[in-house]
C-alpha cells in the first residue's frame, strides 16, 4: 500500500539535493535512518516498493541516464544490493512534491488514491498528480 507520508519523505530527501542529486545508497540510508547493513528486511521492502512506484511513474530519474531500467536495485541470491545511481526529481516529480507539501497535499493525494485507484495502479502514481485537484 502506498504511504503518502513516506513518498513525501523520499521526495523531500531527493529534493534537498537540488540539481546534484543523491546516490541511491545514501537515499536509502537517510530515508530508513540506518546504515545499509543495519536496515531491516521490512524497511528494505518498504523502501523498494515506494522507489519502484516513483521510478515507474517517472517522478525520479537517474542523473546520468534517462534510459536506466531501475533506480539502482539488483536482486540476487544474497538479497537486494544497489548499483549506485545518482537520483533526481523529474520535472513532474518536483511538481508532485510541491503539491504534497501544500497544507492539504497529503490528504488530497490519499483521496486521489481512493478515488482513482485503478488508473493509478495502471499508470503509476504520476496519474494521481493529474487528478490531484479533482480529489477535493
Amino acid at each position: 500500500m502506498i504511504d503518502a507520508d513516506y513518498l513525501k519523505k523520499i521526495l523531500g530527501t531527493i529534493d534537498e539535493t537540488k540539481y546534484d542529486g543523491i546516490a541511491s545508497d545514501k537515499l536509502m540510508e537517510q530515508v530508513c535512518e540506518a546504515k545499509l547493513k543495519d536496515i531491516s528486511d521490512v524497511d528494505i521492502n518498504k523502501f523498494k516498493y515506494h522507489m519502484d512506484e516513483l521510478w515507474r511513474s517517472g517522478l525520479i530519474i537517474d542523473y546520468y541516464s534517462m534510459h536506466g531500467d531501475n533506480w539502482g536495485y539488483i536482486l540476487s541470491d544474497e538479497g537486494i544490493t544497489l548499483n549506485i545511481r545518482q537520483l533526481l526529481l523529474s520535472p513532474v516529480g518536483g511538481q508532485f512534491y510541491i503539491e504534497l507539501c501544500k497544507p492539504t497535499g497529503v490528504k488530497k493525494f490519499k483521496k486521489a488514491l481512493i478515488k482513482f485507484g485503478p488508473a493509478i495502479v495502471e499508470q503509476g502514481i504520476s496519474a494521481a498528480f493529474k487528478v490531484f485537484e479533482s480529489a477535493l
